[in-house]
């Protein structure tokens, strides 16, 4: 059976996509084990076929969440051994890419957002330029899975082609599954 680890920075009981694709990888016969945070007031939440891990970090939010919550991932990246691992969002990235090509480790990143885009970081020119720079590491990678047409094009604007990396969309995943998960 084929193993797969996924990280996301966000609540897991709240999070309907990750979910949604859990089962989908379960369904397809992979080992998931799914990992995100542990917020004040979450609810009770047990994988459906699959594995969960919340971790309780403090502080909640800020450049500090980030530092640890990617020092916890590139730890348990490096110290497990699934056959893939998959980066939920740019802010997931940096700890599991160092992890992943240090140890020689299969990584898949899902990209949600073009991050630095969004509009909560407009008027925050630092914050928005330390994700602009966390964006170079994308062109090494070799799977990306986007959540939109959109992104795929955007990706593939700031991917070098000769990195022949290759971009998946989970809207044409869902058409073409749609119904057996």
């Amino acid at each position: 059976m084929k193993s797969i680890c996924i990280f996301v920075s966000n609540d897991l009981a709240t999070d309907q996509r990750m979910i949604r694709i859990s089962e989908w990888l379960v369904h397809h016969e992979w080992k998931v084990h799914l990992v995100g945070t542990l917020k004040p007031g979450s609810l009770a939440f047990s994988g459906n076929g699959y594995t969960i891990e919340r971790l309780d970090i403090r502080p909640r939010n800020g450049i500090f969440f980030y530092l640890i919550l990617n020092v916890i991932f590139f730890t348990k990246t490096i110290f497990s051994s699934y056959q893939a691992y998959l980066a939920v969002d740019l802010d997931t990235l940096p700890g599991i890419r160092l992890a992943t090509w240090i140890s020689r480790k299969k990584l898949i990143w899902d990209c949600h957002e073009i991050y630095p885009s969004i509009p909560e970081l407009y008027s925050k020119p630092l914050i928005r330029g330390f994700w602009n720079r966390v964006e170079r590491l994308l062109p090494g990678l070799k799977q990306i899975i986007a959540v939109n047409i959109g992104c795929v094009i955007i990706l593939k604007i700031w991917i070098e082609p000769s990195d022949r990396a290759q971009l998946s969309c989970y809207e044409t995943i869902d058409r073409h599954y749609s119904g057996k998960v």
